[in-house]
Formats: structure tokens, sequence, C-alpha cells
């Protein structure tokens, strides 16, 4: 690597480190805290799935689990861990994407996703596997780009496994890159080696966590919750009862990255008249791929379709802008009178569309650490401080919010406690069940939005029905209320 080449590199990540370090302030809310404490337990020997359950995969706590290792169990150490992980994204995707589209237009693309990704995500929106899955992502992509070598062909296949781990809807993008792969690059598709080497890359992973789940004999429950409670979890609710949240969340990442799909008509352009360059072909064909295959994945979770799913397909979109940004600065510097007026015209309604990202980033940077503990985290952690007083043998049944045991010092009576539990099969409610009756704890807490629930939205009451009848309420807050067990 030249040493211009690295320089870059070095000033990408700096780029980075500046337009991430405002977000390091920031607090972890449910999802983030759920990982955070599913890596906790793996860390003191703890028996995922059986000791502490959700229905995520395994990858985002083996992920949070590696980064509180490295930088901490603690939100900073996460936030860093988040940090590095998209800064390492960027470098990537800037040493891999240059020989092939350009490398200003491969740099100006990896810095441009940060701004977005964080302009995009409020604090519940970050640190989650839509955001987390870039690096793998690419990887998987950009490891089967020319110059291809050993290494490189391990790093793509380890990546598929990486994605798979993390959710297995996103083998959809795997199976997209593959395709293009085959399609494009026929001769060295045909080599036996070649596949042999992507293979064994993408299934070691899978397998290497799937015997430490044997080995610690908690295989069985591995697959009954990534497998057969999301299978049952199909019909526990009509998925038609979100159709809203779809558009929704499309209408927020769009609006939300206006600036960079009209950046896209640069693109595009460039694309057209550098069609003669074969160069340039899949790595952009990549890109595509990455966004509809990835559109597709975030489609078919018909139960989930939260805004910052979305987050999936915002590294190819930002990769592809920076090649549009890269040709429109080329026509104002060189190209004709007509080309600079058009590439000017795009430069400036995408400059002005990216006036929310800047304000963002601004409010962001002169937000104080108290402001930034938000409003949230403050309550739960000021409801478990003066309201829950558990002795040694107590123990406490928490319902859909992952941070009030981080603050209680109480025994969990079951380890079922996640955040959405909503769309969840009976199978799951009838293991709760059992727990609360064995334990009989003295408190119970139920999230608020559980308790007001209406139909045909089932609410704590109608999935557990008698349980709260030996309760009193001992304190009702902004988020959650309090049950004591009468004495």
């Amino acid at each position: 690597m030249s040493s211009r080449i690295a320089l870059a590199a070095a000033a990408l990540a700096g780029c980075c480190v500046f337009f991430d370090a405002p977000r390091l302030k920031h607090v972890l809310a449910d999802d983030q805290t759920l990982f955070l404490r599913g890596a906790e337990l793996i860390r003191h020997s703890g028996l995922l799935y059986r000791e502490f359950w959700d229905v995520k995969p395994p990858g985002i706590f083996l992920l949070y689990l590696a980064g509180g290792s490295i930088f901490g169990f603690t939100d900073l150490g996460i936030r860093l861990m988040e940090m590095a992980i998209l800064t390492g994204f960027a470098v990537l995707s800037f040493l891999w994407l240059g020989p092939r589209i350009g490398y200003r237009a491969a740099w100006l693309g990896a810095v441009l996703v940060i701004p977005f990704y964080n302009s995009l995500s409020v604090d519940p929106d970050l640190g989650t596997v839509e955001g987390l899955a870039c690096l793998p992502v690419a990887m998987a992509a950009l490891g089967l780009l020319k110059p291809r070598s050993n290494w490189r062909l391990i790093a793509a296949g380890a990546g598929v496994g990486f994605l798979l781990l993390l959710k297995l809807f996103y083998g959809l993008v795997a199976v997209g890159f593959w395709a293009v792969f085959l399609i494009m690059d026929r001769e060295s598709a045909r080599s036996l080696r070649t596949w042999i080497i992507l293979l064994i890359s993408a299934a070691t992973p899978i397998a290497a966590t799937v015997a430490w789940f044997a080995v610690q004999g908690t295989l069985p429950d591995l697959i009954d919750a990534v497998f057969r409670v999301p299978y049952e979890a199909r019909n526990a609710i009509d998925p038609m009862m979100r159709i809203g949240a779809l558009p929704e969340g499309l209408h927020h990442f769009l609006s939300g990255t206006s600036a960079l799909w009209l950046l896209l008509l640069p693109a595009g352009w460039a694309v057209r008249e550098k069609r003669h360059e074969r160069r340039i072909w899949m790595p952009v064909a990549f890109l595509c791929v990455w966004m509809v295959t990835g559109a597709i994945a975030i489609v078919v979770q018909f139960q989930s379709w939260w805004e910052y799913h979305w987050l999936l397909i915002l590294p190819p979109v930002a990769l592809l802008a920076g090649f549009g940004l890269d040709w429109a600065i080329f026509q104002i510097v060189r190209g004709s009178t007509a080309r600079r007026w058009i590439a000017g015209l795009i430069l400036l309604l995408a400059a002005f569309r990216t006036i929310g990202v800047a304000r963002s980033f601004a409010v962001d940077m002169f937000t104080d650490r108290e402001m930034a503990d938000n409003r949230l985290y403050r309550d739960i952690r000021r409801d478990e401080a003066r309201q829950v007083q558990c002795g040694p043998s107590d123990t406490a049944f928490v319902w859909m919010s992952p941070m009030t045991p981080r603050f209680s010092n109480c025994r969990l009576a079951s380890a079922i406690e996640g955040d959405n539990m909503t769309v969840l099969p009976a199978s799951v409610y009838r293991r709760v069940r059992a727990d609360i009756e064995k334990s009989s704890p003295r408190y119970i807490y139920v999230s608020n939005r559980d308790l007001v629930r209406k139909a045909p939205w089932p609410n704590f009451e109608s999935k557990f029905p008698g349980v709260l009848a030996g309760y009193d309420v001992v304190y009702h807050g902004v988020w959650g209320t309090w049950f004591q067990k009468r004495k």
C-alpha cells in the first residue's frame, strides 16, 4: 500500500471517529442493554437461552461479549465497539473499493456513512444488529473483488458466517453476492478451490458456535430460541397488524437519506459513461444487490419492521453516493458548461438536504453527558433506586424492560423478560407463568405499554390472567408499574 493511500485511510479513520465521537456520551437503551446483559452472562459462564432468554440469534450477544472484553462492559465500552466497527467498515470499503471505482470516490462514500447513520438513529437504534452488520456484509461482498487473494476469500466467507449468526434473514444478502459472483466472474466462479475456501470459511464461525453450545449442553435451547419459537410466532399475531410500520420506516429512511439519493443521479451518470471500464461493474453490482436483497430481508420480517432495520442498506447507498459526489465534483472542475450547471444544481440540492444531518451532529456535539443521559434512563434508574428494596432471598419478575434489571438488586424470577414480547407464541408465556409460580416473586414490574394495550394487541393480564391478583401497586412510574406481593 502506497504512503498516499495509507495517509488517506488514516484521515478517513480520523473523520469517522470525529463524526461518531458525540454519540459516545449516549447511554444504552433497551435492546443494547439486553445484548450487554447477555454478553455479561456468557462472560460469567452463564448459559445463554437457558438462564437468559431472548429470541435473537447468538451473534449479537457474542459480538457484545467481544466488544465488552476489549473496551469494557459499560455504556462507553459498547459505544466504542460500535465506533470501531463503523470505522473498520469505512476503512475496509475504501481500501477494497478504491482500485475498482477510484480511491477518491471510495473515500467520499465511506466518510458519508457515519453522519447519516447517526442522524437516522435515536438512542434505541444505536448498537443494533442492522447497523453493526455493515462490516461483515462488506467483507462478504468486497472480499470477492479483484485483486482476489486467499485471505480475501476467507474474509468473504467468514463475513457470510458472521451475518448468519447475527440474523438468519441476512443470508439473502449473501446469496445475492454469490449470485453476482457467479454471473460476473465465471472463470473464477468455476474454480472448485474458490468455493471450498468460501464454504469452509463461512461454515467455521457457525460450526464453532454450534459446538460451543453443544459442549455446554444448551444446543436444544439454541435451536428452540432461534428456530422453533420464531416459527411458532408467525401465527401469534396477524403480521398485517403492523403493516403501517413498513411505509413509516421506509419514509423515515428515504427522507433522512434524501441527500444521498440525489447523489445517486450523478452516480448513474458516471456508471453509464464508464460502462466500458469493466472493473467498476462488479462493485456497483454488489452495492445494488446489497440494497435490493437487504430491502427484501427487511420486508420478510413480518412482525418487525422497525425504523432502524433500514440501517442495513444505508452503507451501499452512501458508497454509491460517494461515487456520484466524486463525479459531480469532477464535472464542476473540468466538465462542459452544461454539465457544470447540472452537477452544481445537484450538489446544491444535496447540500440543502444535508442541513438536517449537520444540525443533528451539532446538537450531539454540544449536548453534555447529563442531557444525553435521556429521561428514560434517568426515570428507570430513579424507580429502581427508590422503589425496589429486595432482600437476599427476594426475586422480581420484570416484563418488557431489559433496562430495569440493570439497576435492580433483585434476583430475576424468570430468564424471559425481553423488550418486545407481544409477538411471541403461547409456549413462551407458559414458560413465564411456570417461572412465576415457581419463584413466587416479591415484585412484578410491567412496562406501562403492556398494561394499557387494547385488543387486538394482548396486554399483560390477558397473557397471564390472575397473576397480578395477589399483588398491589406500590409505584406507578412514567415507563412502568411496580407491583408488590401482599403479605
